[in-house]
């Protein structure tokens, strides 16, 4: 019958490959993923031994062994601990708990069938040697409580010959503490059945030392009439021997004065290895600190009790404007504003300061957060003080523009509604018996309302790119098709303005894009180029490789251009470069930030270049196909 052999691993792969190895091998591997399943397959299978890995779910590896080791029914069961950890305290405390043996991933097959057929062989007792044992040069006689080697006998106490014993008779196998102690006393009851009884060396008698019968045999007798007869000849002897006895003490005495020393000297040297490694991890463990704070967004100002500065952040430096050399200065000096170092002498009395804001003059003018508290020992007493400066600019430019945003929305909004109800009011006022007044309020109404249906869609449809919710198409878009698409939908446009339009785009360029936002891009740039151009210009659309796989668009008037200080602005929500003539142009104010985001949805850039009375020209990049 194939020996059983449970397996135990949370990895299903490597069930399987051991699962083969052991089917080749001769074996009937069985298969358990986790520690409670582990339990039930032993109780109710009974193997012949056990593979179990130590990390395990619901029940690790070395529990499992535990509760199998306080079973009778299993505790005589081998078990083989297979881990990754290779840490020495895991495999002691595995080998503590009962397992026989381990084997540490990565592993060979080979190998682990190896030992299960060792740990098999073990279980039967095949291998438990005999009285006699001999191992390289070592040879132990266990009846007679001695040992050899290469032929010299070795002196050992009791002890240390029945340990001897046990691990020669255990040979190959790793041995717990609490196994060695419990199994070395049942060998030394073993060995104490044949006693060993000295023999007198002159008469061949067995001597009691118990009674000292062997200072009554022949070579005492001997021995002692030597001493008396020969006394004066042997005193040369015994000063001979005092002498050599008084030289060994000197050069033992030496020896150990020369090993103290050097063990001084060792230990200095070691003491001063410490030192330097306990430097370095300290020099280690600022930069570490420091590389910490200064990768910090927030400013960090750290105050000792004197009110100096002993620590600052790269973030803090850039925010006041000053160095490193800094660093034991006083605040003020270093960060020059009234307002922080009284913050800083109000924590002598109070535990801390949250949110206080902090307006810094300059170009541009800052808006600080400040968290600050203080820093005390055990006995309460102030050691120093933390300061805490989080950049607020951003957050009150946008909280700025979101305002300004809901204003212009409000107003474009307000304005089309309320001149609709104007001019609807107007006429049920009785205007409407007035053919011509009727005619202009009418044409009021739906011009405007026209108005408000093309912002709410521009501003539909901005949400959708701003948000990243609408869908590109993208597919190749010949340009110079697409653009003459839209100056044959823009072409009565600008005849009434007497604007040339020029498509000066290439046949060959083709960009991966989205048809319908390229048409938009397009379509807001020209019309926006027709309505602000010069009256009887030109308007030229161009198109360019470039060397890493995009095109260069660009559309350029010769129009009256845009201020400089504009040209930063005209992509924003609502700006417009000259209100009133946007607003009679019939313009939302929201075609460029489209065009943007359009482009930016595409992966591209987009800007704009003007000079007053030299024309503006828009650029934007798309990929090539």
């Amino acid at each position: 019958m194939k020996p059983k052999i449970l397996v135990v691993d949370d990895e299903l792969d490597a069930l399987e490959v051991l699962g083969f190895k052991l089917r080749e091998a001769g074996f009937s591997p069985i298969f358990a993923s986790d520690g409670l399943k582990a339990l039930a397959a032993i109780r109710a299978e009974r193997p012949d031994l056990v593979v179990l890995d130590l990390m395990l779910p619901e029940l690790d590896g070395l529990e499992v062994c535990k509760l199998m080791r306080r079973d009778p029914a299993t505790a005589s069961i081998p078990v083989l601990m297979l881990t990754a950890k290779a840490a020495e305290m895991d495999r002691v405390v595995g080998l503590e708990l009962g397992a026989d043996d381990y084997v540490t991933k990565p592993y060979s097959p080979r190998e682990l069938v190896l030992r299960i057929r060792k740990l098999l062989k073990r279980a039967k007792g095949g291998d438990e040697p005999g009285d006699q044992l001999r191992i390289g040069v070592l040879e132990i006689d266990i009846p007679r409580h001695a040992a050899h080697v290469s032929g010299e006998a070795v002196t050992l106490t009791a002890t240390e010959f029945n340990l001897l014993a046990l691990l020669a008779r255990r040979r190959g196998r790793v041995q717990s503490r609490e196994r060695l102690l419990q199994d070395g006393g049942a060998t030394r009851r073993r060995s104490i059945r044949a006693p060993w009884t000295p023999t007198c060396a002159g008469c061949g008698r067995k001597l009691d030392p118990r009674r000292n019968t062997w200072k009554r045999s022949a070579a005492w007798a001997t021995v002692s009439r030597l001493t008396r007869d020969h006394r004066a000849s042997l005193l040369p002897v015994v000063t001979l021997f005092l002498v050599l006895l008084a030289a060994a003490a000197l050069a033992a005495w030496w020896h150990v004065r020369r090993q103290r020393t050097e063990d001084a000297a060792q230990h200095r040297r070691d003491l001063d290895a410490l030192r330097q490694r306990h430097v370095e991890q300290l020099e280690a463990d600022q930069r570490r600190l420091e590389t910490l704070l200064d990768s910090m967004l927030d400013g960090l100002v750290v105050l000792d009790m004197n009110g100096r500065i002993a620590l600052a952040n790269r973030a803090a430096e850039t925010l006041f404007g000053f160095s490193r050399q800094m660093i034991g200065g006083t605040l003020l000096e270093a960060i020059r504003h009234h307002e922080v170092a009284a913050l800083a002498a109000r924590l002598q009395t109070e535990p801390a300061i949250l949110d206080h804001e902090l307006q810094l003059e300059g170009v541009p003018p800052r808006v600080l957060q400040v968290n600050a508290i203080a820093l005390r020992d055990a006995a309460g007493a102030t050691t120093g003080a933390m300061l805490v400066f989080h950049d607020l600019t951003r957050m009150r430019e946008l909280e700025g523009a979101r305002q300004e945003f809901v204003a212009n929305v409000s107003h474009e909004l307000r304005t089309p509604l309320s001149l609709i109800k104007g001019a609807a009011e107007t006429l049920l006022d009785g205007t409407k018996s007035d053919p011509a007044a009727l005619d202009r309020l009418l044409q009021i109404i739906d011009r405007h309302a026209d108005r408000l249906t093309l912002l709410i869609d521009d501003l539909l449809l901005l949400a959708k790119l701003d948000s990243g919710r609408l869908v590109l198409h993208l597919q190749p878009a010949p340009l110079r098709v697409a653009v003459q698409e839209v100056f044959d939908d823009l072409a009565k446009r600008a005849a009434a303005r007497e604007v040339r339009l020029e498509n000066a785009i290439a046949d060959g360029l083709v960009a991966s894009a989205d048809p319908d936002r390229l048409r938009q891009v397009f379509s807001n740039l020209i019309d926006n180029g027709i309505k602000y151009g010069r009256v009887g210009g030109v308007l030229t659309v161009s198109a360019r490789a470039l060397g890493n796989g995009r095109i260069e668009v660009c559309v350029r008037d010769d129009g009256p251009g845009i201020p400089r200080e504009a040209l930063a602005r005209v992509f924003e929500r609502f700006y417009r470069v000259d209100k009133a003539r946007s607003r009679e142009q019939g313009g939302t104010g929201l075609g460029l930030a489209i065009v943007k985001h359009a482009v930016q949805g595409h992966g591209g850039e987009v800007r704009v270049e003007s000079e007053p009375g030299q024309g503006t020209a828009f650029y934007f990049t798309l990929q090539a196909v």
